[in-house]
């Protein structure tokens, strides 16, 4: 099979999001903050929070998609530099996005996205840092163990 980065990011990026919404489902479900990761997915999709199970699926998938996307451009901006400080890359790509994320929600005034307190930030920041771990390290698998990349 040829070399496709774009393909191995893309699975990388949504093995990330599936991480990440596990994370947020847990730190939810335990009260450390009343959003996960899919209701800020659902505010990017419809605009605003919706209640329901219809919505929880159609934020999932909004929030898989993002996950495609974002690690399609982390292999991307790997093989455009080097493997060299993989884990630093990883790390920073996740505050990278974290902050990227929550500026743009908050310069558009979406709702949950302005006026966040500090421990749901906190949370969000941690689950963007599994968010950037997962994909790193599946990428790394994908790249090791199939002809994808």
């Amino acid at each position: 099979m040829k070399n496709d980065r774009i393909t191995g990011g893309a699975i990388a990026g949504i093995i990330g999001a599936v991480v990440q919404n596990i994370y947020g489902q847990i730190v939810k479900g335990i009260g450390l903050t009343d959003v996960a990761f899919v209701d800020f997915a659902k505010v990017i999709a419809f605009g605003k929070p919706v209640p329901g199970t219809i919505s929880f699926i159609s934020g999932l998938l909004a929030h898989l998609t993002l996950g495609m996307i974002f690690g399609t451009l982390f292999a991307l901006i790997v093989m455009k530099t080097s493997s060299k400080y993989f884990l630093f890359k990883c790390i920073g790509y996740g505050a990278a996005l974290w902050f990227i994320t929550l500026g743009l929600g908050s310069i558009f005034k979406l709702p949950l996205f302005v006026g966040i307190l500090p421990v749901p930030q906190l949370t969000t920041f941690v689950g963007a840092q599994a968010f950037g771990l997962a994909t790193g390290y599946s990428l790394k698998i994908i790249q090791d163990k199939t002809s994808l990349v």
